[in-house]
């Protein structure tokens, strides 16, 4: 059987990214009395900036499409990536706006963001 060339590299998940869920907060009487973020897990990511080009042809909601970022992590079958988590990388903050996986290696997850608000 021959090598497939997957198209991505490792090497080039060079920064860290830690990704949250929002998670009830109960007070002393068994209530809901907020909501807070609650850390999933951490991973080494490679970060992107979509360019206005690639920004015209991105099919999707109605989102800011100047302050959409592209975060590529491993795929890991343990934890569920799902829209309006949170992820937190080099002191900013990213809303989830989409997941699928990476079209030339679907060992890795493509992740849309845009920057919270």
């Amino acid at each position: 059987m021959a090598k497939k060339n997957l198209g991505f590299d490792a090497s080039q998940l060079k920064q860290f990214c830690d990704i949250y869920h929002q998670v009830p907060v109960f007070d002393e009487y068994g209530s809901v009395s907020g909501m807070d973020w609650e850390l999933v897990f951490s991973t080494r990511c490679k970060r992107n900036i979509k360019t206005k080009t690639s920004q015209s042809n991105t099919v999707g909601g109605s989102f800011d499409f100047y302050q959409v970022y592209e975060f590529i992590i491993r795929d890991d079958p343990r934890y569920t990536i799902e829209k309006d988590m949170e992820v937190r990388s080099d002191s900013g903050v990213f809303v989830v706006r989409g997941v699928a996986p990476l079209e030339n290696n679907p060992n890795y997850i493509l992740i849309i963001t845009e920057t919270k608000k």
